[in-house]
């Protein structure tokens, strides 16, 4: 639970040469996580708005496991009329960092977002987890890496600069 720092968003879908960067972003989300009674709260904050998820256990004996629980809220789903239902798994949660795997409902979409305590990762947490993920059956795909600098990227279009509209619009594609 708390403040994290997303870093990268890994799809699973969409093979692309092992280890290739696709996107460098150049905004730096913040991660709140919170438990509210049976509820898991994750609020995505960055300077293109907000975007909140509510997750519950299915199963308490299972606290990996969380599924979507209602629509998402925040300025970000009111801008982009965009959805998530399905359900994530916490593919690992340390001190530093932390990785969760959404999947979907009604699609063979996957992907991961890799959230850090700071705004930086060291690099071979960075491949531990894709080393990680590689072994769990989970193709390190395209890649946006994010919280790099200060400079804006200027080929990215306006929806693309948006990283919580990526995270979402991957769940909501068929």
């Amino acid at each position: 639970m708390g403040d994290w720092y997303a870093v990268e968003i890994v799809e699973h879908d969409k093979p692309v040469e092992e280890n290739t960067i696709s996107t460098v972003i150049d905004v730096c989300p913040v991660l709140q996580l919170h438990r509210e009674d049976d509820t898991i709260r994750l609020q995505w904050n960055e300077n293109a708005g907000v975007l909140v998820y509510k997750f519950r256990q299915p199963k308490p004996h299972q606290p990996g496991f969380w599924d979507s629980a209602g629509s998402q809220n925040g300025s970000l789903v009111e801008r982009y009329n965009v959805r998530f239902s399905g359900t994530v798994q916490v593919m690992k949660a340390v001190s530093s960092h932390m990785v969760l795997t959404f999947c979907a409902r009604g699609h063979q979409k996957m992907f991961s977002v890799l959230m850090s305590r700071t705004k930086r990762l060291h690099h071979t947490d960075v491949r531990g987890v894709n080393n990680m993920l590689k072994r769990r059956g989970l193709p390190r795909g395209l890649v946006k890496e994010m919280c790099r600098g200060a400079a804006p990227a200027p080929r990215l279009a306006a929806a693309a600069a948006s990283a919580a509209v990526l995270l979402v619009l991957l769940a909501s594609r068929h």
